[in-house]
């Protein structure tokens, strides 16, 4: 069954229908998921977003207007790109220099400064 399917009726929260959620959303946002996942896990960013999941879903308030299908897939988007962002600019990243005295760089020679 389909995410949009899921959330039809916007049904009021349960634990199985929220893991159904989950995991039809992690299906549909795989592509966002690779950074998030090299520097946290996948455990960890799961469980993120379950817990986000669940917040999201306790504040759904069908009287705005959006269905409910619409809310949670826009505000979780926006909490991966968070996440994303959040936890992998602090990720190490190596760039291999080189040999800095082959290059012919002036400004790092005492001698020219």
């Amino acid at each position: 069954m389909r995410l949009k399917e899921l959330l039809a009726d916007n049904p009021a929260w349960s634990e199985p229908l929220s893991e159904q959620v989950l995991q039809q959303y992690l299906q549909l946002r795989y592509h966002r998921l690779g950074d998030p996942i090299s520097v946290l896990g996948r455990e960890e960013v799961e469980q993120l977003l379950r817990i986000r999941l669940w917040e999201l879903w306790s504040r759904f308030d069908s009287a705005r207007g959006a269905p409910l299908y619409q809310w949670l897939v826009c505000n979780l988007d926006r909490y991966l790109i968070n996440i994303a962002t959040r936890n992998c600019k602090h990720a190490l990243v190596e760039v291999p220099l080189g040999d800095l005295t082959a290059q012919e760089n002036t400004e790092l020679d005492p001698d020219n400064l």
